[in-house]
């Protein structure tokens, strides 16, 4: 189909024009009427005008929420989704664009398996065995931008993402730096700042090796602070005293 080729003009086209084309082929094989006819104006019909969708977008779209229906998952059940998603799942490239990552099954959340098993059964991700472990990852990117659902939870987080990001890559520079300068790749300022926080906010979200270098970063900010404060004494202001008149 031309119209087909011409709209899977994107990184992952093959794969989405063959998951959209399967989806086509079996919504036309449940209508025998049409015979299993691939016709133009049913591909067409795939799209969604209103959302500024193309046929390709929105079958990513429909498999995935009708994935959440048909599982009729609970509150919980989506957070742990969410979870699964972020941040490990996902990235932002340099064009600020949502791009898959794979990520190990066995550091998801527990509660996410089922829905993250159904989404791949319905081929929206990809699960693999590498050695002895399972790895998950989008199968489209199409659904990392195009999926409400998801796409709102995304853009809530993508200030984290992003800062998660630069931790990970702080953490790669401490721990590649020579032991005499591995104090001077400690986190400082704005990204300690934030770091912190994420200790109380998101825990569960870093790694141990993420924490233990955020955890260091503090005790030599707070080293510093110490030895700052004994250098002026006290760290009171000076006292003035009045010379007594003779």
């Amino acid at each position: 189909m031309q119209q087909a080729a011409h709209d899977a003009e994107t990184e992952d086209a093959l794969p989405l024009l063959a998951f959209t084309l399967r989806q086509l082929f079996d919504q036309s094989a449940k209508d025998q009427s049409k015979e299993g006819c691939l016709t133009l104006q049913a591909y067409k019909s795939l799209g969604d005008e209103a959302a500024r969708l193309g046929p390709l977008e929105n079958a990513v779209r429909k498999a995935a929420d009708a994935v959440l229906d048909e599982a009729n998952a609970t509150h919980e059940e989506k957070t742990a989704l969410r979870e699964a998603f972020v941040p490990a799942m996902v990235r932002v490239n340099e064009q600020g664009e949502y791009v898959r990552c794979p990520a190990r099954m066995d550091e998801l959340p527990a509660k996410s398996k089922p829905l993250l098993e159904r989404l791949a059964k319905a081929r929206l991700l990809v699960i693999r065995q590498e050695g002895d472990t399972r790895v998950v990852e989008v199968a489209h990117e199409a659904l990392l931008r195009k999926w409400p659902w998801l796409k709102e939870r995304l853009d809530a987080e993508r200030v984290f993402l992003i800062g998660k990001q630069q931790l990970e890559q702080d953490l790669r520079d401490w721990q590649a730096a020579a032991d005499k300068d591995k104090a001077g790749a400690l986190l400082t300022g704005l990204k300690l700042t934030r770091a912190r926080a994420w200790l109380v906010d998101h825990p569960t979200r870093l790694t141990d090796d993420e924490r233990a270098f955020i955890q260091a970063s503090i005790e030599r900010e707070e080293a510093e602070r110490r030895r700052s404060g004994a250098g002026r004494g006290d760290g009171r202001s000076p006292m003035w005293f009045r010379l007594p008149r003779r």
